[in-house]
């Protein structure tokens, strides 16, 4: 008769000796995933959420979150559940995630069960990280990896007519704004509704050209550039010897 172990075991063997790992398929309707790439600032705080995927009814979900302790460290968890804690063996590059709720939660399609909160090192490169599902509720979904990558830099380029202003994270900037960010960086950029070249001359937003909002926030992990456009119009003076009419109007 076959003996049979455990998953994890020891045992002592005096004689050649034969053990076959036995696997048998077991269906799974839900996922736990990590974004593929999260980009971060060496030093920053970066925010890694877990996100859920399937339909499941859980009071306990226990994930194993594994990285390099070089790139980052474990700052804090966040969940869905009523309490999380963290088993942390980050020497070891991992901790384990216990969330715990007094009644099941319904889980579906995009709940975000964990949020990491961590530190990025001044190591600059990729790095692997992963996300598996470990037990209670959560002992048969399936996980995920991707790449954590620190000091990848952007070239940002935002441009607006000549002579005239842009904001950027509210500080003001004359004709465009050209650097250098983090991948990953938010950056806020304003083109002013109208802009004023003299009393009777003034230039009104249109758009711009990505077809972006005329207020709004960015984070490329990409080389980014977009030109504020304006049009032009003049201040007129109307004189009419029949009726009333504008004594000024705006005109293109």
């Amino acid at each position: 008769m076959a003996e049979r172990f455990a998953s994890s075991t020891t045992i002592t063997m005096n004689e050649p000796h034969s053990i076959t790992a036995v696997y048998s398929s077991e269906h799974t309707n839900y996922s736990l995933e990590i974004q593929d790439t999260i980009y971060s600032a060496p030093g920053a705080y970066v925010i890694i959420p877990i996100v859920f995927n399937g339909s499941l009814s859980a009071d306990t979900g226990i994930v194993k979150f594994s990285f390099d302790y070089d790139f980052i460290g474990i700052v804090d968890a966040f969940t869905i559940f009523d309490s999380v804690s963290i088993d942390d063996h980050s020497a070891d590059g991992y901790v384990i995630l216990t969330g715990i709720s007094s009644t099941p939660l319904a889980l579906s399609d995009g709940d975000t069960v964990f949020k990491l909160i961590c530190v990025s090192r001044d190591t600059v490169g990729n790095s692997p990280i992963s996300i598996d599902s470990l037990a209670g509720d959560f002992g048969s979904g399936i996980g995920n990896s991707g790449i954590l990558s620190v000091g990848q830099t952007v070239h940002i380029s935002l441009y607006t007519a000549a002579g005239c202003t842009l904001f950027v994270n509210d500080e003001v900037c004359i004709d465009s704004f050209v650097d250098d960010v983090f991948a990953g960086t938010p950056l806020t950029i304003e083109a002013p509704p109208m802009q004023y070249i003299s009393d009777d001359d003034r230039l009104v937003f249109t758009d711009w050209s990505d077809g972006g909002a005329r207020i709004r926030t960015i984070a490329p992990i990409t080389d980014f550039s977009a030109t504020a456009n304006y049009s032009r119009q003049y201040l007129v003076s109307i004189v009419s010897e029949y009726g009333t009419v504008p004594e000024e109007v705006w005109l293109d």
